[in-house]
């Protein structure tokens, strides 16, 4: 299970940034371009979704997952559920700032994890 120590944290970030943090990162511009039309993907700590929002308006299929109720949240589909545990398959699997919070042996996990589901 991870730390939900910093949730406070982040809820009061993104309401406090809520204007600020409409447009999708540089990374997902990035990661936008290697995957293919119609992909699935899994946002991992997706925060309130604006890159999860991004994906979608470009043909992605996106699940948005988060360990905590955001205050806003800008995609589809989001869904509360532990990085470690979950179980969406999926195509691919982005987190800009997911594994800087874990340590090593929950990393290890989180990467089993992901190619236990990884659908391609």
């Amino acid at each position: 299970m991870i730390n939900n120590e910093n949730n406070q944290y982040w809820k009061i970030f993104y309401l406090k940034n809520e204007k600020d943090l409409l447009k999708p990162s540089l990374f997902a511009k990035f990661v936008l371009s290697k995957l293919k039309d119609g992909s699935s993907l899994v946002d991992i700590a997706c925060g309130n979704g604006r890159d999860s929002m991004f994906f979608e308006e470009n043909g992605i299929k996106t699940f948005s997952l988060y360990n905590c109720n955001i205050p806003f949240f800008l995609g589809k589909n989001f869904i509360k559920a532990d990085a470690l545990t979950f179980t969406l398959k999926a195509d691919a699997y982005y987190s800009r700032f997911f594994f800087h919070t874990i340590i090593e042996n929950q990393l290890v996990e989180f990467l089993s994890n992901i190619s236990k589901n990884m659908t391609k």
